[in-house]
């Protein structure tokens, strides 16, 4: 397929990926904060003049568990970006897909174009029932990537 209009088509790309630049922010500064505090409490052990092994040993377990939650929060950021990088390629694929002018498949892509087209339009306009209601009618899943918040 020749897009002839990519002006019309930029917010298919652009939508799935202004969302995996929001989740990568949000992903840097939750290890920022977290590494800055575990960097924190372990300065104030290292310079803690009363050297309590009890409570030195319940700072390190707070800390570990702290970067457990960590590790665990990183890799749901990372789940949602795999996500995200999945449906780019499908669209990709979409976009990319030949046909003919005038045939039926044509057609039909032409009518699932402006179906998506409505509902990214709607999603971004703050109105999330109709839009979810026409991915599920129209069967846009695949392309149809919409973040309500």
């Amino acid at each position: 397929m020749c897009i002839r209009d990519s002006s019309l088509e930029y917010p298919i790309i652009k939508l799935p990926y202004d969302y995996a630049v929001r989740i990568f922010k949000n992903s840097r500064k939750t290890v920022e904060k977290e590494l800055n505090n575990v960097i924190n409490s372990l300065l104030a052990l290292k310079n803690d003049d009363k050297m309590d092994r009890e409570k030195n040993r319940a700072l390190m377990i707070s800390l570990l568990e702290k970067l457990q939650a960590l590790k665990k929060r990183l890799n749901e950021f990372s789940s949602e970006e795999d996500e995200i990088y999945e449906v780019c390629k499908k669209r990709l694929t979409y976009l990319n897909s030949s046909l003919s002018p005038g045939t039926a498949e044509y057609m039909d892509y032409q009518k699932i174009r402006i179906n998506r087209m409505l509902v990214e339009y709607l999603a971004r306009q703050g109105l999330t029932s109709t839009p979810e209601r026409m991915i599920s009618q129209f069967n846009l899943q695949v392309i149809s990537f919409v973040f309500f918040e």
